[in-house]
């Protein structure tokens, strides 16, 4: 799975060739088709990898619900700025709604906004449901710009936003 994610980040999941993975990771093409019947496979349990890793450690428990928040706009690692979501990607690489990768960035995307809803309530916001949907929102457009543009700035910004909706108590943010 290691050699598969950082070839999925490197090439993107439609490029990265089974061959190549089986040589990165180094194991026999026979052994990789022993644990993934196909690359299909192989691109489902990675995503499922990334949605146990993200809930499991970047949302972890929804004690101090706040600055679990808020830890995701926190920029990390060191060389080129990569920031990419696996499953912006995968339902961008696999766009045909019915294809099981772009599903399982549905449903991952659709789960990750019910947890912020969650994490926002525990965190003490009157209008859990709406800023957990308006963190999802500048989650996936901090993510995606920081990409883009190669820079954690985007990052830092959208946080300074979420402390502001995290720490205003009102029920009407117009």
């Amino acid at each position: 799975m290691a050699a598969a994610t950082r070839l999925f980040r490197e090439q993107g999941m439609v490029a990265t060739q089974m061959e190549a993975v089986a040589a990165a990771a180094p194991v026999s093409k026979r052994t990789l088709y022993k644990h993934f019947a196909d690359k299909s496979a192989l691109i489902d349990a990675y995503l499922q990898e990334r949605d146990r890793r993200m809930f499991g450690e970047q949302l972890g428990s929804e004690d101090n619900a706040r600055g679990q928040i808020l830890e995701l706009f926190a920029p990390s690692g060191t060389g080129p700025f990569i920031a990419t979501c696996p499953f912006i990607a995968a339902s961008t690489e696999f766009p045909e709604p019915d294809s099981d990768p772009h599903r399982a960035a549905t449903r991952h995307k659709q789960a990750f906004e019910r947890r912020l809803q969650r994490l926002a309530a525990n965190a003490g916001v009157k209008d859990s449901q709406r800023v957990g949907s308006l963190i999802s929102l500048l989650y996936d457009g901090a993510i995606s710009r920081s990409q883009a543009l190669n820079d954690p700035r985007p990052l830092t910004e959208a946080r300074r936003h979420v402390a502001d909706l995290l720490g205003d108590q009102r029920t009407d943010f117009s």
